[in-house]
């Protein structure tokens, strides 16, 4: 189980009364969010855990969040400082960073190259393997997605299944639908997702965001 997506079950009767549903929030609050770890690249090798949360800024990738008892915050990292390269490979943006610690296998030690104020310092992490936090997300709050008159034309049953990014705000960030049922509910299934609350995971007591495969079943109203 270390390290798995988890799955958020929701039994449904989806009815005609359904509220009004809205749109998905902003992805861009996720750059003020704690993130576990550090975002996994899709394409990631390894589950590897460092401890930082960095964001994007004009002058390069800045970490603005260290784990505590984490690898990094063992090697000395602090928040502000701005990572110049990893494994002597320049590190321009975030998504950089991600990739090149998924490639890396958990126990490797790294050299992470830093400039905090004036000085370029370099880091020596060994990189862990990706774990659970101590609180996993829950759900707090639903809303029942609405029916197409499509689907129900057709008698359309089923789940959609969507991969999420719960945030430390207990709202879902970053939606993606992996598992369709079609006849426009997989849109429903998004907008009801906006409207829901989760408590959200936590790491030694602090919120963090955390990917969730939540599913969404439609059941016909009778």
């Amino acid at each position: 189980m270390k390290g798995q997506i988890p799955t958020i079950m929701a039994m449904l009767a989806a009815g005609l009364g359904a509220p009004k549903t809205y749109g998905q929030h902003a992805t861009a609050d996720l750059d003020r969010m704690p993130i576990f770890g550090m975002p996994a690249d899709p394409k990631a090798t390894h589950n590897t855990y460092l401890g930082i949360d960095v964001r994007d800024t004009a002058d390069g990738v800045i970490v603005t969040q260290v784990d505590t008892d984490s690898p990094a915050a063992k090697a000395g990292f602090k928040p502000g400082d701005f990572v110049l390269d990893y494994n002597g490979q320049a590190v321009d943006v975030k998504a950089q960073l991600s990739r090149l610690l998924s490639e890396t296998p958990p126990g490797r030690q790294v050299k992470i190259g830093v400039l905090r104020g004036r000085a370029s310092l370099t880091l020596t992490p060994t990189v862990e393997a990706f774990g659970l936090p101590q609180v996993m997300p829950a759900l707090m709050k639903n809303v029942p997605p609405e029916y197409t008159p499509e689907a129900l034309k057709a008698g359309i049953q089923g789940t959609v299944m969507i991969q999420v990014l719960i945030g430390i705000d207990g709202r879902a960030y970053r939606a993606r639908v992996v598992k369709g049922l079609g006849y426009g509910l997989d849109a429903k299934a998004l907008d009801a997702l906006a409207q829901w609350r989760f408590i959200p995971a936590k790491r030694n007591g602090v919120p963090v965001v955390y990917p969730a495969t939540v599913e969404i079943n439609f059941r016909r109203p009778r």
